[in-house]
């Protein structure tokens, strides 16, 4: 049995949103708890690098790290994203444990309510790997949830929905929004096909009449806007975020209809940044609609409201501000402490 209090399991070789969640999680958990880490490695991110958020959080906290070794035994165990295991048929690990939780970064299910990968299989192996006396699955948001509440009655009967998202930890600092926002459009992504709508859309939410049109991790878009002048395409990773932020006053966030962001903590970002968010209606559940959302066709009408009505717009930054705090360190660590105290 190790004697720290939580053993966090993940592949350190997830690129984007995961890999950036479990280090913030790694600072808040050492708020209350001793932790530490198994790295565990799947075909699904062979030849990729491990990533360099997971690695400085857990050297920064000299948190042990156990590779190759099994089994291991802690009274809580914290398994990321099982998608992970998505390509493999065996899961080359032994755990024990009194509480298992399966966080579930990846949405179990498409918005069609079709599976986003075979989620099944993934959770077969876990359940194969693991004695534990409770096994939890964790949502990390409002719109994870649903397709978490679809899928468990195809999974074994053990497994049980965690009754608090395990939501991503967002602590950045509040930034006041403009006195006079003027029609700059912005988003950011990492590049992948599925974090962008079609061509039609995209060319309704960064008209050629916005004043500024700025797309951080545009390197999948191709041509979508060689002839347009007022479009800024920068590749992923070329700007510091903070600093792209900067740039516009509307940060306008829509993806592949096919496709469900599960968490959204580029929305956090930018709304503690001080942008006015606009979004799909299904991801602005995730901060209990206090973020903007509307049908692209009628984002540039949103817009022109809020150009020409300055306090609404401070109004509604604010409004997505206040939201925040419930994605605090300390709004985690109270409801985890009443599961594992």
């Amino acid at each position: 049995m190790l004697k720290e209090d939580i053993l966090l399991v993940v592949d350190p070789r997830f690129p984007g949103g995961t890999s950036t969640a479990f280090a913030a999680e790694i600072d808040a958990l050492k708020q209350n708890y001793t932790v530490a880490v198994c790295y565990t490695r799947a075909s699904m991110f062979k030849g990729r690098p491990d990533n360099p958020a997971v690695l400085e959080a857990v050297e920064r906290h000299k948190l042990p790290v156990y590779e190759n070794q099994r089994p291991l035994s802690c009274r809580n165990i914290v398994l990321h994203n099982p998608v992970f295991l998505k390509f493999d048929s065996s899961f080359n690990q032994r755990f024990a444990c009194q509480n298992l939780f399966v966080i579930c970064h990846e949405n179990l299910c498409t918005p069609q309510g079709d599976w986003g990968f075979n989620a099944a299989a993934c959770f077969h192996l876990i359940e194969r790997a693991t004695i534990a006396q409770n096994y939890y699955i964790a949502p990390i948001s409002p719109g994870n949830r649903e397709g978490v509440e679809h899928a468990i009655h195809f999974l074994d009967r053990r497994w049980q929905i965690l009754k608090f998202d395990w939501f991503n930890k967002c602590h950045f600092e509040l930034l006041p929004p403009t006195q006079s926002p003027s029609d700059r459009r912005g988003r950011h992504s990492r590049p992948g096909h599925e974090k962008f709508p079609n061509t039609s859309a995209m060319a309704k939410l960064f008209p050629p009449h916005a004043q500024y049109c700025g797309i951080l991790g545009s390197d999948s878009l191709g041509e979508t806007f060689e002839q347009q002048s007022n479009v800024e395409l920068l590749p992923f990773g070329t700007m510091a975020v903070a600093q792209f932020l900067q740039k516009f006053d509307f940060f306008i966030y829509y993806v592949n209809p096919m496709w469900q962001e599960s968490f959204g903590r580029v929305l956090a970002e930018a709304t503690a940044a001080g942008k006015l968010v606009i979004t799909e209606h299904r991801l602005a559940k995730t901060f209990n609609n206090t973020v903007a959302s509307a049908e692209i066709d009628d984002v540039d009408q949103l817009i022109e409201h809020y150009v020409n009505n300055p306090s609404a717009y401070q109004a509604q930054v604010i409004k997505a501000q206040s939201y925040l705090h419930n994605f605090s360190d300390a709004s985690f660590l109270s409801k985890l402490n009443g599961v594992i105290a």
